[in-house]
């Protein structure tokens, strides 16, 4: 069959198009109707997707641009965010190809069309990843901020100095629970079981109240981070120009041998890829979405660009993964913003300012965290119930053709898919099975394939992952190199390119030419052919070697800090 590749059907054909198409049904679910349902403006998508993008990811952009310097990471912030926005826009374009102006079509359902049934695997299991990397990098920065904080607050005067108190085995008593609680690893352990808790909540209704909390939270940290700038901004920007007085102090600034892993913290940031085709989707006015695609992704790049700038000028030269950490463990730096003769230091001291910002900062991703885990759930459930269902009919053949007592076909109507969740009925019906072991929470549990075991083998990944990697900016750029790079720089290419080769056979198939609309991407006769396979393969071999430089030098750093 072709398809017309370049041609964007007009937006008043939508109904026609939904109710021609009986599979619209099959493909989209119940999911197509809440959409067409509840459509949104161009500014609450713009929300949307800056909300997708902007948020505490923000926290390690500092230490990138301490190791790129302000202007080269401008520059790459402009041409990460560009090939993200644009790979999106591809994504669009490939939906609307294929399924014209239908709604509720995903990621992984574009996937499946150029590849096939199999391909859909490899795409969710990449959203999946993404999504996992993202929980994380959460553990890992709950546990850096809250061991700021006891580092702060519990260590006595005499343990700070070097030669300072005394007592025998009541200071080495107080020096080994200080270092135990001061370990983002003890931390995390904390943490583990009220986190674990929030992630078996049945649904996203349940966790409306916080996340509600959650972006409050986050929001105020901005702020109180802002607030440190402020007060820091004349010292901090008096010492910036003195070190940046040639072109040379700027190229000298750089840790070329850091530049990949940078970069890879910036691409992490960039993580709302996966979210582009359901806001299209959902949108009033989706034949609009381009122009607010262009605005957001400059509103994204700008945002990263000022608050990385602001900090490093601010506060110099920052080491850690995480703002906030970075600025409680060095509140020495920060004394003369507590002279006492501003209206600052009036109300409370930077330090105290700093311990309130990484308490919030942190209560902000422990509520955040089930949200970003709820879509790997989602996929994940889908992928096991999928395979319950192969496993299910592949046994009612091999049953079938076997001799069968009477009693033996009865027990057949009640057997058991335990991968799934379902009671499978001889005709190969799923129906929807409550099972008590599991507890309450379970029978809450609504999604086909979900299970409290499931979800929990999840969260314990995160967990073990973040308890491995020593530090949270390798961790952050490992997670940019693996699952971001993966999902907005190889797979949005590689899925254009399939499409144009098969649409090249198609045509060649039916000796007909492929005609290109005002927006089209695609190609027009052989030279145009030739044309879009070079640029999508390039696109795809940048996006190959940025992931593989990342992961190779995150993996290196890693070792590196175990063997120090």
């Amino acid at each position: 069959m072709t398809h017309d590749i370049g041609k964007e059907q007009p937006h008043s054909t939508i109904s026609a198009k939904i109710s021609k198409n009986e599979h619209a049904s099959v493909v989209t679910g119940d999911a197509n109707t809440d959409v067409v349902n509840s459509t949104t403006s161009e500014l609450q998508t713009i929300l949307a997707i800056l909300k997708g993008n902007i948020g505490s990811g923000c926290l390690a952009l500092p230490w990138a641009f301490s190791i790129l310097g302000i202007p080269l990471g401008c520059l790459i912030t402009f041409i990460l965010t560009f090939l993200v926005g644009y790979n999106s826009w591809s994504l669009v374009l490939l939906k609307r190809k294929i399924w014209g102006w239908q709604r509720g079509i995903t990621y992984s359902d574009v996937g499946e069309r150029a590849f096939g049934k199999d391909f859909r695997v490899v795409v969710d299991v990449s959203v999946i990843l993404l999504q996992m990397a993202i929980c994380t990098v959460y553990f890992s920065n709950i546990g850096e901020n809250l061991s700021s904080v006891f580092r702060q607050t519990m260590n006595p005067p005499s343990y700070d100095d070097d030669g300072g108190g005394g007592g025998g085995s009541t200071a080495d008593a107080t020096s080994f629970f200080v270092d135990l609680f001061c370990d983002r690893r003890t931390v995390m352990i904390l943490l583990f079981p009220p986190i674990l808790w929030l992630a078996l909540l049945p649904n996203l209704k349940s966790l409306a109240p916080s996340v509600a909390l959650a972006t409050i939270l986050m929001a105020l940290t901005f702020v109180l981070i802002g607030l440190v700038v402020v007060v820091n901004w004349t010292d901090g920007l008096a010492e910036w120009r003195d070190n940046h007085t040639t072109l040379q102090d700027f190229i000298a600034e750089i840790d070329w041998g850091f530049v990949p892993m940078a970069t890879c913290a910036i691409m992490f940031s960039l993580e709302g890829t996966q979210l582009i085709l359901p806001l299209e989707s959902s949108m009033t006015h989706p034949e609009r979405f381009k122009p607010v695609l262009i605005k957001s992704m400059i509103i994204i790049s700008c945002v990263f660009c000022v608050f990385s700038s602001l900090c490093v000028v601010a506060f110099g030269d920052v080491d850690d993964g995480s703002i906030t950490a970075f600025l409680l463990g060095d509140r020495s730096e920060l004394a003369h913003a507590d002279g006492g003769d501003g209206t600052f230091a009036s109300y409370c001291s930077s330090s105290q300012i700093l311990l309130l910002t990484n308490v919030i900062a942190s209560l902000s991703l422990v509520f955040t965290y089930p949200l970003q885990l709820f879509p790997a759930i989602d996929l994940a459930c889908q992928i096991v119930a999928a395979k319950g269902k192969v496993n299910a009919r592949s046994s009612e053949v091999n049953n079938s053709q076997e001799a069968m007592p009477l009693t033996s076909a009865m027990d057949m109507d009640a057997s058991y898919d335990a991968a799934s969740d379902c009671t499978i009925s001889k005709k190969g019906e799923i129906t929807k099975e409550n099972h008590a072991r599991e507890g309450n929470i379970n029978n809450s549990m609504l999604r086909e394939g979900d299970s409290i075991g499931l979800r929990s083998s999840l969260v314990i990944t995160t967990f073990v992952v973040a308890i491995i990697v020593p530090q949270l900016q390798t961790l952050i750029a490992l997670a940019g190199a693996v699952a971001g790079a993966t999902t907005s720089l190889v797979l949005p290419p590689l899925l254009a390119l399939q499409m144009t080769l098969l649409d090249r056979q198609s045509a060649i198939r039916s000796n007909t030419k492929i005609l290109s609309g005002s927006e089209s991407m695609w190609m027009c006769g052989m030279g145009q052919f030739f044309s879009q396979t070079v640029f999508y393969s390039s696109l795809l071999v940048v996006g190959c070697i940025y992931a593989s430089l990342g992961t190779v030098y995150s993996i290196i750093d890693i070792i590196s800090q175990y063997k120090s």
